[in-house]
């Protein structure tokens, strides 16, 4: 893992002969620790926490999109009538559920 600044990391593995790259953002106020080999955790100071994360074959250069862009993109492609849990039209994947949520898709049979 490569820290990127105090909300930010990168991180690079390999199994086998797949190799894959992972960018991750995240909101102020969270921090990541290494809790064991190939394990992170993730804590913020109040009840919710944004994540978002690239994944690639290759090493990646761009920053990843907000946490809000990707909900954005993610009510766009379920045509604003599935939650924002859905997947988005960029290449990030966000975790973004408050507690409440209740792992719902705008896909059926997901």
């Amino acid at each position: 893992m490569t820290r990127r600044g105090n909300r930010g990391a990168d991180f690079a593995r390999t199994l086998d002969a797949t190799h894959y790259y992972v960018r991750a953002i995240w909101l102020p106020g969270a921090s990541l620790a290494e809790t064991g080999k190939h394990q992170y955790l993730l804590t913020g100071s109040g009840n919710r926490i944004e994540l978002t994360a690239w994944f690639s074959p290759r090493p990646i250069a761009a920053e990843p999109d907000s946490a809000a862009a990707v909900e954005s993109a993610s009510r766009d492609h379920c045509g604003n009538t599935g939650p924002a849990a859905g997947p988005s039209t960029s290449p990030a994947t966000t975790i973004r559920a408050p507690r409440s949520w209740s792992g719902e898709s705008c896909f059926p049979n997901t």
